[in-house]
């Protein structure tokens, strides 16, 4: 009898068990996000517990704050296209660059605690950005993960966050 009225045909159609989901990427797929905000943890506890000085510190932790407030607003906005093949809104290009700015500044202040966001790169070009983005960020992290141990002389202290960001 349901299907005499009008629309009701549309709730027994697959598609629209499709439109749901990506409803709920349009409006929660910033909070998976944020879930992994969690792992920020590190690089934060690094800054607080290791031998930094108070300067160090506050810029570190600035550039951190910064580069979750980025990451977080970035998947507010573009989560719809998460499953689509990426977005090439320059927006999304744009505070992807921006995040991989808050790294190169934050390398020569906090070395290798800016490690720990290199897994957050990865997942950002994966899921916003074309294949092309995502394998150019996964390289670049790849060939830093190897590169910025070396430089800083601690390739066998560091040498397990190469494998937790690759």
């Amino acid at each position: 009898m349901s299907r005499n009225l009008p629309g009701a045909a549309l709730a027994d159609d697959p598609l629209c068990e499709i439109d749901e989901d990506q409803k709920f990427w349009d409006r929660r797929g910033w909070l998976i996000a944020g879930v992994w905000v969690i792992f920020l943890v590190f690089p934060v506890l690094d800054l607080l517990v290791e031998d930094y000085s108070l300067p160090t510190r506050i810029i570190g932790l600035a550039l951190i704050a910064l580069f979750a407030a980025v990451y977080l607003q970035s998947y507010a906005k573009f989560s719809q296209n998460i499953g689509q093949g990426g977005t090439s809104a320059r927006r999304a290009h744009a505070n992807f660059l921006v995040l991989c700015a808050i790294i190169a500044l934050g390398i020569p202040v906090i070395g290798l605690t800016t490690m720990g966001l290199f897994p957050f790169i990865t997942s950002f070009a994966i899921f916003l950005l074309s294949r092309k983005w995502a394998i150019a960020a996964y390289a670049a992290v790849l060939v830093l993960s190897f590169a910025l141990p070396i430089v800083f002389g601690q390739f066998m202290d560091a040498i397990f966050l190469i494998g937790r960001v690759c």
